[in-house]
């Protein structure tokens, strides 16, 4: 499935999130809304690995700036993301919710 201009939101843990798929193995996620002011606005852009799963379901995962691992998978059939993040302390942490596609 080709994903690049594919626009998603969804909430999560307080936070909502734009996810952009700028190409088959990058993207860019933004906090529309925050648990902080501060965080609000905030965006990065990931350079991913990328593994189809089956059709229309596939895994993107990258490391942040702060070393935080992102493993996400995104079900575009059913419109839910699963997320695994483990942070550069250890912990960690998993969400699964719907999202709405905005392309």
């Amino acid at each position: 499935m080709a994903i690049a201009g594919c626009r998603i939101v969804y909430d999560v843990a307080g936070y909502r999130i734009r996810m952009e798929f700028l190409s088959e193995t990058q993207l860019r996620w933004t906090y529309l809304a925050a648990l902080t002011p501060a965080d609000a606005g905030k965006s990065a852009t990931e350079d991913c690995d990328r593994v189809d799963l089956r059709s229309e379901l596939i895994l993107m995962a990258w490391t942040e700036a702060d070393k935080t691992h992102v493993f996400d998978v995104f079900d575009f059939a059913n419109n839910r993301v699963f997320g695994n993040f483990v942070w550069p302390d250890g912990r960690w942490a998993k969400s699964e919710v719907s999202f709405m596609r905005e392309d």
